[in-house]
């Protein structure tokens, strides 16, 4: 009885490993596929920069755009600094 016991106990250790390689291969996938992976986002990124050098004004409005969708932010902002100036921080 007690070798009967053992032989499910083997085959439910089996299953449950099975059960887990079988979900970290679904990760995996999903990671590699997913369309909105963090090398699709770059790559996103990258191509709205390219497809927007007609004006710096431009380029900063789409990288600014994207930031906020990114980063799931209400407001972005840019500061401009003429040369030799300092950034001071408040903190």
């Amino acid at each position: 009885m007690f070798q009967t016991y053992l032989q499910f106990v083997g085959i439910a250790i089996t299953n449950a490993q099975l059960m887990e390689t079988s979900q970290a291969e679904y990760e995996r996938n999903r990671a590699l596929t997913h369309p909105r992976s963090s090398r699709q986002k770059l790559l996103e990124v990258v191509h709205d920069l390219f497809e927007e050098q007609t004006s710096l004004e431009n380029v900063v409005l789409k990288t600014l755009q994207r930031a906020q969708r990114l980063l799931k932010c209400e407001r972005a902002a840019v500061m401009l600094l003429e040369d030799g100036s300092e950034v001071r921080h408040n903190v």
